[in-house]
C-alpha cells in the first residue's frame, strides 16, 4: 500500500483542499482530508488575475512563492493531523 497527497483549489479560490489516500493500485482509501481559507489579501490577487487583471513578471513570481507556501502549509496540515510524515508519502 502506498500513501499519496492530492491538494486543489477551485475556481471560487475559497482556499485549498487537501486529502491523504492509500492505494494498492486497484483499490483507494480516504485516510484523511483537511482545507484552509486563502489569505484575503492572496484570494484577492489570484482572484485579479484569474479575471484578466495584468501583472508584472516580478508579481508574478511572487504570487508564485505565495501559492506555493499556502499549498506547503496545507500538506504540512494534512499530515500533522493525519499523524503521517512526509517520509511516508509516495508522492
Amino acid at each position: 500500500m502506498e500513501l499519496f497527497i492530492g491538494i486543489m483549489s477551485g475556481t471560487s479560490l475559497d482556499g485549498i483542499d487537501a486529502v491523504l489516500v492509500e492505494t494498492d493500485g486497484d483499490r483507494v482509501t480516504l485516510l484523511a482530508r483537511t482545507n484552509s481559507p486563502f489569505e484575503p489579501t492572496l484570494r484577492h490577487r489570484l482572484l485579479t488575475l484569474a479575471g484578466g487583471g495584468a501583472v508584472t513578471a516580478r508579481q508574478w513570481g511572487e504570487l508564485d512563492t505565495e501559492l506555493g507556501q499556502a499549498y506547503a502549509a496545507v500538506t504540512t496540515k494534512l499530515l500533522r493531523e493525519s499523524g503521517h510524515s512526509a517520509g511516508q508519502i509516495r508522492a
